[in-house]
């Protein structure tokens, strides 16, 4: 437990106006935070540190000043709100487009970024870098490429049409595994997608929903084109990079979520122009 107490946003507001020349960047996670810190290390940038939004108070009071729900991203969005007063270049406050950018939910604030793609996991999403880290890292046994990775992007935007008919219709729902829902067939990815959510449907006691969330599941589904990295959720992206391992025969050590999130750290190149953006 981190017994270090929290800035306010008064202690940050003097701060910046005392030092106007300081670089911190306020993420939503830990894990944001580790890859800006080693981008940092890597580029030998001492200037800028990275900070968990967990490290400033951030009340229920002026989550509600800005009509914000609670919840890290919430949180550093209202930061953003709180210091656009400073009309300083002291911090940045970068947060995940995740579903927004398909709904136009995309608030414009001092020194407020949004991430190019759904999540930071997303600019590791790469096909030759994924097929590096399955095929001659992991060792994963897949014969075909091109079929397992047509597969394997159709299965994130799956999940990602999913999601966004659930918080178009705001069913708040409760997610469960997929894995259970998937299976191999031809060396690639097959995803009962209907019967997924279904089970969700079923588990969150909405089944008198089925017939509209389907609707919307559908409709999403043909408006998501372009970069396959503006409709995948990044945590599904690593659970079924780590899935993938596991079913494909690969070493044991990258059937982990965590294993493969230590591998994106390294690979801190991948954000050299989000970064370099931040700083300005």
């Amino acid at each position: 437990m981190n017994d270090i107490p929290r800035k306010t946003i008064q202690y940050l507001k003097d701060l910046y106006f005392l030092e106007p020349t300081i670089k911190d960047i306020f993420v939503e996670g830990c894990y944001d935070a580790r890859i800006i810190s080693n981008w940092c290390k890597d580029n030998n940038d001492l200037n800028v540190v990275a900070y968990d939004i967990d490290a400033v108070d951030i009340s229920f009071d002026i989550l509600q000043k800005y009509s914000l729900t609670e919840g890290n991203k919430q949180r550093v969005i209202a930061l953003a709100y709180e210091l656009a007063e400073l009309n300083s270049n002291a911090y940045s406050c970068l947060v995940d487009k995740d579903l927004d950018h398909w709904l136009d939910e995309l608030v414009e604030v001092p020194r407020l970024f949004w991430t190019d793609y759904c999540s930071l996991e997303l600019y590791f999403f790469n096909e030759d870098d994924l097929k590096r880290v399955i095929i001659d890292v992991a060792q994963s046994k897949i014969v075909n490429w091109p079929a397992f990775y047509s597969s394997f992007i159709s299965v994130l935007k799956d999940l990602y049409s999913i999601r966004l008919a659930d918080k178009e219709i705001n069913l708040n729902l409760e997610w469960i595994k997929f894995e259970r829902c998937l299976s191999i067939k031809n060396n690639s990815w097959h995803f009962d997608v209907e019967e997924y959510f279904r089970r969700v449907l079923m588990a969150n006691r909405q089944m008198r929903n089925f017939e509209n969330f389907n609707d919307r599941r559908v409709h999403w589904l043909g408006v998501l084109n372009g970069d396959p990295r503006n409709y995948i959720r990044g945590h599904d992206f690593v659970e079924l990079l780590a899935l993938s391992n596991e079913k494909f025969k690969g070493l044991k050590s990258f059937h982990d979520v965590d294993a493969i999130t230590s591998i994106f750290v390294f690979l801190s190149k991948s954000v050299d122009e989000l970064l370099r953006r931040l700083k300005e």
